[in-house]
């Protein structure tokens, strides 16, 4: 024998309709609700606004658009010339005197 799983509205309890995410105090939560408690829901609520919160008492006064100022590259400069410094050379290492010039004695 097969069991039917009955989403119910959790308001009154009458079959739901739809499901509704909700996000409160930053934790996100869904509540199952019927026709007529979707209806009330879109009533009462107003839509999301993408982007960033306004500041709460702060009147945003209208302003005239200006243009983004434009970014300026610095010219190129030229490379300061490097003095070379002086090549090394090899120093020539302690003169071993020969064993056939040795001095006898």
């Amino acid at each position: 024998m097969a069991e039917a799983l009955v989403v119910v509205c959790d308001v009154c309890g009458e079959p739901a309709t739809d499901t509704v995410s909700i996000k409160v105090r930053g934790k996100s939560r869904q509540q199952d609700l019927c026709t007529d408690h979707v209806a009330v829901l879109l009533n009462t609520s107003r839509p999301a606004v993408r982007g960033r919160p306004t500041k709460k008492g702060v009147q945003k006064r209208p302003t005239a658009r200006r243009k983004k100022p434009v970014a300026r590259r610095k010219p190129a400069t030229r490379k300061k010339p490097v003095a070379r410094k002086p090549r090394r050379t090899r120093v020539p290492g302690p003169v071993m005197p020969d064993a056939d010039n040795t001095p006898q004695q």
